[in-house]
């Protein structure tokens, strides 16, 4: 028997006891009256090995006889059909309710269950069928309806094998609950009323073991379960008992012999929920181990790999929710999380564990474990990417009242992050996405003043960066629409900064109104420091733009007495000048902007000055400022200038000057007719009408346009004055 592994050769053997047996005398009792063995025996003898082999599969090999199982099955319910009076009917169903569990038909197995149970409740075969029928309803969670179901049996059967057992099932949930004395007078009564209890009833066996557990004989319960095990041949009873035993051991700190019962439920029955909980204590029991060599090793040892362990636990609570170790699967599933950094999923589980199991003995160690988890979660520093993962998860809880001290951890770590988020995309330089963020975070703490202004600050500085990145951008309509879209919240983040990059947004698009009025926002937000000067200085400037004199003089004003550093600064220096020359003060606007000079020359600056000087007539003054500075202007800006220059000389009568601008006209383009035209000008006014009128002639010719016809109207005057007219 012992080389009989295979599914052929394990026929092969049973077939040769099988027929060995034919050829041995039969004893008595086994002879019917005319000395012949009873068809309906001969016919199950016949499915003997069949239904070992059954047996064996069915424990070792449960996807390969859920495959294989129909011809047995077929074979089942023909012996049932042909022999309904055979002695053997009770186990022929029996065992038909396991072949269909083992295909997973469970309607057909709990129905053949059902028929051992209520027709045939002295049956040996009785408990076996009760338990099995028991572990299915348990695993489907239905209380009510097992409750419904023992209720059913000790009305019905009082007396019977069935009824026995029922009460055997039900002292072990007592003994779950602690009432030793209740469950030892249950097997007191059942073992006096029959003497062969422990056979007849195999599950007395496993009582009796739970019960020497308890009593701290646990040698006698490993004696119980393994004499338990040897009478059993379903795989659900034979799986639990050795786990059991394993347990057993575990508790006692055996822990050779008990991951050697652990291994052998891991691979002989590898369908059993018993198979999962064997790996988690492997995995357990190897983690625990690792943790104490990691003392005594220098550089630590190689770590479990804790997606294996996740992955079994896992497992574990999604198929077996309602198993009493499932408890302490769900508590090392949080340890696990956490392990693996993942904090909030860590602080979800142990929400769910305690709202799902209040009275568990590890809620204890489950709040611990939430614990930690917050402590990491507020001191630990985290990417944007996993910080995102956390608010994201945490938000949903925002919306709920905490009915429990972790769901308000996970409040308070989601709040804490949250606001760590929006500073950290400021420092990557997302203010766009931290303003998101922010409008998200201010709905969600709607009414909670703390939290909403423990991230005003941040916020207030997302506002400014997301102003500063599309002013940078050259977007100046995006930051004016995004204020008009969300005025709302911005109210809640008045800032001198803001207002003051709307109020240059809307002067680069030219509404200089609406610039003007965000300058009077932005300095009503009470700016410090240097941005106060800032807002007075670009003030300034959209006054000049606006052709608001009377706002540019105020604003030169209150930066004389807040800044009087910035008031000497050439940009201010400029725009005093502008303003000076718009009051007609000549002196003052020419002195100003050769003072701003100083600084950084601008081509502003300089055609100011220039500009001023041409006005005061302080001709020596304008050509030297053209000299050093007329490179800075454009040309044609350099052509305006000299054409004013050149032009307020002669209105002057200062023609000799006026010849210096038109000469330097007339180096940048000699043949411009005007340039020529204004030369001549100059020429006869310093010199003669003789000296102009080559000229004018030249001109006359060469121009038809707007000069040349002015050539000639000078012409023809200098004849008129030349002939009668001149001696008048």
């Amino acid at each position: 028997m012992g080389s009989c592994t295979h599914r052929v050769h394990i026929v092969a053997c049973y077939v040769s006891i099988f027929l060995l047996s034919l050829s041995m005398p039969l004893s008595y009792g086994a002879i019917g009256k005319k000395g012949k063995i009873p068809v309906d025996q001969l016919a199950w003898q016949s499915l003997l090995p069949e239904i070992e082999v059954f047996w064996h599969e069915y424990q070792t090999s449960p996807h390969k006889v859920a495959q294989d199982v129909w011809p047995f099955i077929a074979a089942l319910k023909e012996f049932i059909k042909r022999y309904p009076d055979s002695s053997k009917i009770p186990e022929a169903y029996y065992i038909l309710g396991e072949a269909y569990a083992a295909a997973s038909y469970w309607p057909e197995a709990t129905a053949h269950w059902r028929i051992v149970i209520r027709y045939y409740p002295d049956s040996k075969w009785t408990s076996a069928a009760l338990n099995s029928l028991v572990a299915y309803l348990e695993k489907q969670g239905d209380q009510k309806r097992l409750k419904r179901f023992y209720k059913e049996i000790l009305r019905q059967f009082p007396d019977s094998v069935a009824a026995k057992t029922t009460r055997v099932l039900l002292a072990k949930q007592a003994l779950e609950e602690g009432k030793v004395a209740l469950v030892s007078r249950v097997i007191k009564g059942i073992e006096r009323s029959s003497p062969m209890a422990d056979v007849q009833i195999p599950e007395l066996l496993d009582l009796k073991a739970g019960i020497a557990l308890r009593q701290g004989r646990a040698s006698d319960a490993i004696k119980l379960w393994i004499h338990f095990i040897n009478l059993k041949k379903s795989p659900v009873a034979r799986a639990s008992a050795l786990f059991k035993i394993a347990e057993t051991y575990r508790g006692q700190g055996d822990w050779l012999k008990a991951r050697k019962y652990y291994a052998l439920i891991r691979r002989d029955f590898s369908t059993q929920p018993e198979a999962l909980f064997a790996r988690f204590r492997i995995l357990q029991m190897k983690e625990i181990q690792q943790a104490r060599l990691a003392r005594y090793v220098k550089g630590g040892v190689r770590q479990v790999n804790l997606n294996e362990s996740e992955r079994v636990f896992q497992e574990i609570v999604e198929k077996y929710p309602r198993y009493s170790l499932t408890q302490e699967v769900r508590k090392e599933l949080i340890a696990t999380k956490i392990k693996k950094a993942e904090l909030i999923n860590a602080l979800e589980l142990a929400d769910d564990f305690i709202r799902t199991n209040p009275q568990s003995p590890f809620v204890h160690d489950v709040l611990k474990l939430a614990e930690e988890a917050r402590q990491r979660l507020l001191k630990g520093e985290f990417r944007t990417e996993k910080l995102e993962a956390f608010v994201d998860a945490g938000r949903t809880y925002l919306e709920k009242k905490a009915k429990n001290k972790v769901q308000r951890y996970i409040k308070e770590v989601t709040q804490k992050l949250w606001v760590r988020l929006v500073e950290q995309l400021l420092e990557g330089k997302r203010p766009l996405k931290a303003l998101k963020d922010y409008w998200s975070y201010k709905e969600a703490f709607r009414g909670n003043e703390p939290a909403q202004e423990e991230i005003l600050p941040f916020a207030v500085k997302a506002l400014e960066a997301t102003d500063r990145w599309f002013f940078g951008k050259k977007r100046y309509s995006d930051l004016i629409n995004y204020d008009f879209f969300h005025q709302k919240g911005i109210e809640a983040l008045r800032s001198p900064v803001h207002y003051h990059f709307l109020a240059k947004a809307y002067s680069k698009i030219d509404l200089d109104k609406m610039s003007l009025r965000s300058y009077f926002k932005a300095w009503r937000q009470g700016p410090v420091g240097t941005e106060k000067c800032e807002i007075l200085k670009d003030w300034t400037a959209q006054g000049l733009k606006a052709a608001q004199t009377v706002i540019a003089q105020d604003t030169t004003g209150l930066l004389d007495m807040a800044c009087p550093d910035y008031a000497l600064l050439p940009k201010i220096l400029y725009y005093k000048s502008k303003i000076a020359s718009t009051q007609g003060d000549w002196i003052a606007a020419f002195n100003m902007a050769k003072d701003s000079l100083a600084g950084k020359p601008t081509e502003e600056s300089a055609y100011q000055a220039m500009l001023a000087g041409i006005k005061l007539g302080q001709w020596k003054g304008v050509d030297q400022l053209y000299k050093r500075y007329g490179e800075l202007l454009p040309k044609e800006k350099k052509i305006q200038i000299l054409k004013q220059w050149g032009d307020e000389a002669v209105r002057l009568s200062e023609y000799k000057v006026a010849m210096i601008p038109y000469g330097y006209l007339s180096n940048m383009d000699k043949d411009d007719p005007s340039t020529k035209f204004r030369l001549a000008v100059a020429r006869s006014g310093a010199f003669g009408f003789e000296q102009a009128a080559p000229v004018w002639e030249a001109l006359s010719k060469e121009d038809q346009g707007l000069w040349g016809k002015a050539a000639k109207s000078e012409l023809s005057f200098y004849k008129f004055m030349s002939g009668p007219a001149g001696q008048l």
